[in-house]
């Protein structure tokens, strides 16, 4: 049983990754991992409308490892995911 429970989102990047991300609209013009099927994809399919001409490029996987790998291989440039991720 858990009796209290705080959650949130958090972006990831390698450490020489200078574009400032304040709000979601930030992340225009950028490659972005995001781990399918969660809020942290709806939210990025919603904000990209006020991208117009410089969407995101959302980069869907499947697991919080393969997101991880897209970041660290540069296939992403940010990671937007859950956390902390609970897995079993």
């Amino acid at each position: 049983f858990v009796q209290f429970f705080n959650a949130g989102t958090i972006y990831i990047a390698k450490s020489n990754y200078s574009h400032p991300i304040n709000q979601l609209s930030g992340l225009c013009g950028q490659r972005v991992g995001v781990i399918r099927y969660t809020v942290q994809e709806y939210a990025l399919q919603v904000t990209q409308p006020s991208c117009a001409s410089n969407p995101i490029t959302i980069i869907s996987v499947l697991t919080l490892t393969d997101l991880i790998n897209v970041v660290r291989n540069g296939t992403a440039q940010v990671g937007f995911q859950d956390e902390p991720v609970l897995e079993p």
